[in-house]
């Protein structure tokens, strides 16, 4: 573990308040903020410096932001002013000073004891980071310790006490950022997550930047602690889990299974409509609007014969569709995306008589009878063509046939001249 000593500016406001005025020297008497800070003052300085000057671990100390607790002076460990003020009676220049200051060194307490008693005394009800104390420091223990003393950012347990001690006075906006996922503030998303990641689930990727790049894809717009949805929270969730139990680490890698931290892969006409919307205007429109899309999408005209998925890139579905619309970009997956499939999302002549046999029933005798009669169609039309001698024509034809009967005679092999014929 590497011990940082770097000086408190003034400006910082974690401070400790204790009562009764002690001197140093009385070892096992109560400590005091002034007997401290003149000793650690004067016994810590230069590069081992805890505190700007006197003043400034006078008014830490008082404030008591990060709250210690009282202690004796013969503390040599533990969470307390009466253990910082031991060590800084012993510092010279050293280690010691570095247990005295506000972070303990890890001596008195350790940095996750310090931020435990912060956490739970200053972040509670409806701002509460954690269940209880052991939950708080299961999850301190995946939190790296190499940052600065007082450092408003980075992912360390330092960034977070910094937090932590200002959410005394602003809990809304501190403890946020002084929970494990470190609110995006004490470390990015990511850098959280592929630091857990390489943690307690090292074989899900192949090294931080690899982590990284599949991270930047992920949703970020989750609420911490969210169990669910594609997001790098729901990740940061499982993932912190997987600390106690691995089997977390599926749902917190990059192919987390849809009904955990997975894009969900089930396709809808609202984003098919706004998606072929967007992607396929101009000559490579499929619809005349959004409005239109959604009308045939939400009414099946061409009894589509199947959901799928969204990362289907054939058959006679929805989801093909979708996958297409999004892959599109005024090309020919605008047809593949269409009401047609292009031969690509569904055979044109399985859209047909998918069609026909369901909203035409009469036209031919069975599926395979279609089939046959559409084998002699020419492919030659343009999606949404309502005449000539087409498959495009009958299918135009038979979609609207389900709300309208009259087309069937439009859409079947003998259709009425002047249509597809």
């Amino acid at each position: 573990m590497r011990h940082v000593h770097l000086v408190v500016s003034s400006a910082f406001t974690f401070t400790l308040a204790l009562s009764a005025a002690c001197p140093p020297s009385e070892q096992g008497a109560t400590p005091d903020c002034a007997a401290y800070c003149a000793t650690i003052t004067a016994n810590c300085q230069g590069g081992a410096a805890q505190y700007q000057d006197e003043a400034t671990c006078v008014e830490f100390c008082t404030a008591n932001n990060l709250t210690w607790g009282e202690g004796t002076t013969a503390d040599a460990a533990g969470n307390t002013l009466g253990c910082r003020q031991y060590h800084a009676g012993a510092a010279a220049n050293d280690d010691h000073c570095n247990h005295a200051g506000p972070t303990g060194g890890s001596a008195c307490g350790t940095y996750c004891d310090v931020y435990c008693d912060a956490a739970m005394a200053n972040c509670a009800e409806g701002n509460a980071l954690y269940a209880d104390h052991e939950s708080c420091l299961a999850a301190c223990a995946l939190i790296p310790d190499i940052g600065a003393t007082n450092a408003p950012d980075g992912d360390s347990v330092q960034c977070r006490l910094y937090h932590l001690g200002a959410a005394k006075a602003d809990p809304a906006t501190h403890c946020v950022h002084g929970g494990a996922t470190g609110g995006n503030a004490c470390g990015s998303w990511c850098d959280v997550y592929c630091d857990v990641m390489d943690q307690v689930c090292p074989t899900e990727y192949t090294g931080a930047a690899d982590c990284d790049t599949a991270c930047q894809g992920f949703g970020q717009d989750g609420a911490i602690n969210d169990a669910t949805g594609d997001t790098v929270q729901c990740r940061l969730y499982h993932a912190g889990a997987a600390a106690a139990d691995n089997t977390h680490c599926a749902h917190a890698g990059e192919d987390s299974s849809a009904d955990t931290c997975g894009a969900d892969t089930t396709p809808t006409c609202a984003s098919y409509c706004a998606t072929i919307t967007d992607n396929c205007t101009g000559g490579s429109a499929q619809y005349t609007d959004e409005a239109e899309c959604l009308d045939f999408c939400n009414d099946d005209f061409l009894h589509w014969s199947e959901l799928g998925t969204t990362e289907d890139a054939d058959g006679h579905s929805l989801g093909c569709r979708e996958y297409h619309a999004g892959a599109a970009d005024n090309d020919a997956h605008c047809e593949h995306a269409g009401p047609t499939g292009a031969g690509v999302c569904g055979d044109l002549c399985e859209v047909y008589c998918h069609a026909m046999t369901t909203y035409c029933a009469a036209s031919y005798t069975d599926y395979a009878a279609c089939e046959a009669a559409c084998a002699g169609f020419a492919t030659t039309g343009n999606v949404n063509d309502a005449t000539g001698d087409t498959v495009q024509c009958r299918i135009y034809h038979a979609g609207f046939a389900v709300n309208d009967a009259s087309h069937c005679d439009h859409a079947d092999e003998d259709s009425a001249a002047g249509t597809c014929l």
